[in-house]
């Protein structure tokens, strides 16, 4: 498989970068996908290795039910290194709590594993996500899934690439032909979970749960799924994921068709045709999406949800109609 285009061009607040370079060659004003690619790969490579050993798997969370593994924490500070050799004053927010530098206008968000309970199980859907933020906006992203030998990636501005090659949402238009995916929080009795899925499942060709919200983002960009929803994430679960998506065309925001924030807890992510269907269907659920905030007036989840596709990419259009109404009921903010 080709190996994945090195961008020449850093972003605004970056110096320059002086030719493609890979390694430890690189050279501090390096651009941050440069480095994002080159963390992701030596973490990949030290998540291909752990699954020939064996693994050690502590358990961390409420009810101590999350697994951690040492390749975690290998693949964590493998990140932090490179990271830090090339920007030591950069800030890092990182899933088992390594830090870096002070500088407020820069955040790495990195998941050294994600999909780890998969990866436990030796089940092929896992990957490395890393996300740059900078002035409070995700810059660059790059998503690694070493056991499949596919990197996704996305500076802001520019089209989303796989493996070097542009990638677009899907053009599917009618929500009885989506395929969807969920990542609702854990199984519970009577908890989300089963509650979206019920208000979901019927209504699409398939509903999915696989495992890695930063994939099942890419696979949103790359038009393998057609959509998917989520809550109870965290920024490095969806940082990288979130850019990649929009710079292919799609749409991310909270369930309310606001932006997304990085920091959000919720989200519903689709190829943007979609979108209020998704909403309609989940807002439609027997237990209601709870209020956003308690002071607002109610409004409809839609109406800030249909922006335009970012720079670079191509919306898909369609004229066909939904087997849900585009425009959901407002939902209650008591």
């Amino acid at each position: 498989m080709a190996e994945p285009q090195r961008h020449e061009q850093g972003i605004p607040g970056d110096p320059p970068s002086k030719g493609a370079r890979t390694g430890h060659d690189m050279a501090p004003g390096a651009a941050v996908i440069d480095v994002a690619h080159e963390a992701a790969r030596r973490a990949g490579a030290i998540i291909r290795e752990g699954l020939a050993q064996t693994l050690q798997v502590d358990y961390k969370g409420e009810g101590a039910n999350d697994p951690v593994t040492d390749v975690d924490r290998r693949s964590e500070a493998a990140i932090a290194g490179i990271i830090r050799a090339h920007f030591p004053d950069h800030r890092i927010l990182s899933e088992e709590g390594t830090t870096g530098g002070q500088d407020p206008r820069w955040r790495w968000i990195v998941d050294p594993l994600d999909g780890t309970v998969n990866y436990a199980h030796r089940l092929p859907f896992s990957c490395v996500s890393i996300g740059v933020e900078h002035d409070g906006e995700i810059v660059a992203g790059v998503v690694y899934n070493p056991l499949a030998e596919e990197i996704f990636a996305a500076e802001r501005g520019k089209p989303a690439t796989l493996n070097g090659a542009p990638i677009h949402v899907s053009a599917t238009s009618e929500l009885r032909r989506a395929l969807l995916t969920s990542a609702f929080g854990p199984w519970e009795a009577g908890g989300r979970r089963f509650d979206r899925a019920r208000a979901l499942g019927p209504h699409v060709q398939a509903l999915r749960d696989l495992g890695s919200a930063a994939l099942e983002l890419c696979y949103v960009a790359a038009g393998r799924i057609d959509g998917m929803g989520g809550s109870s994430l965290n920024a490095w679960d969806v940082a990288a994921g979130m850019l990649i998506v929009r710079q292919a065309g799609g749409q991310v925001t909270d369930p309310y068709g606001d932006p997304f924030k990085v920091d959000d807890k919720s989200l519903v992510v689709s190829n943007g045709i979609l979108h209020g269907a998704i909403m309609a269907r989940l807002h439609g659920a027997s237990e209601v999406i709870p209020p956003k905030d308690a002071t607002d007036q109610a409004k409809d989840p839609t109406d800030r949800a249909k922006g335009q596709a970012p720079a670079g990419t191509t919306p898909a259009t369609t004229t066909a109609t939904n087997t849900a109404p585009t425009s959901p009921p407002a939902p209650a903010r008591d």
